[in-house]
């Protein structure tokens, strides 16, 4: 920094005073900060260069070990294979959910339709995605508990016959409802 500073002192004409010396002082100081910085952003780069060289190997040996292990665990034992399903069995089977269904109930926790545990905030069959089964048995239900021909009790389930008398009948509660209106209105005036 004092080289520059001097280099920059020498260059400034002796007539000119303590101004462009100041000047003069500071682009010395600017040259040498920036020279330093670019010196740094190379030692960043070479630095961050090595630390992914560094992760690239690990996960290379991450997978080379993964690997490894999964040959073992063809190799192992039915028994293995076993703990391995029964450990995967206390866990919401919904997603990337990992809450234990071990500790509830089955009635509550048991699908009907696909005889999975789910976790309480997906054991509803329309959240974990039974809920086209779900709505076949609830219409297949309604469809046994009420038959077709007892659906309800208006004319179509009436013999042809009463539907003359009905008929009357309609008209003449609609004449005498006509004719209150009509005595109601000359009451009025």
């Amino acid at each position: 920094v004092d080289a520059a500073a001097a280099a920059a002192g020498t260059a400034a004409a002796p007539g000119a005073g303590g101004a462009a010396r100041g000047n003069a002082l500071l682009a010395g100081l600017h040259e040498a900060r920036r020279k330093r910085q670019e010196e740094e952003a190379k030692e960043r780069k070479v630095a961050n260069e090595a630390v992914k060289a560094d992760i690239k190997e690990a996960k290379r040996q991450g997978k080379e070990k993964q690997k490894a292990m999964t040959t073992a665990a063809e190799d192992d034992d039915l028994d293995a294979l076993l703990s391995e399903f029964t450990s995967k069995d206390g866990i919401c089977p919904f997603g990337n959910c990992k809450e234990k269904t071990h500790t509830l109930i089955d009635p509550v926790s048991k699908c009907k339709y696909c005889s999975l545990r789910f976790c309480m905030k997906h054991a509803q069959a329309e959240i974990h995605g039974c809920g086209d089964a779900a709505q076949r048995a609830e219409k297949q239900k309604f469809r046994d508990s009420h038959p077709l021909g007892a659906r309800g009790s208006g004319l179509v389930n009436k013999p042809t016959e009463n539907r003359s008398a009905l008929a009357d009948k309609l008209q003449n509660k609609i004449g005498g409802q006509a004719a209150n209106r009509a005595k109601k209105g000359k009451d009025k005036d």
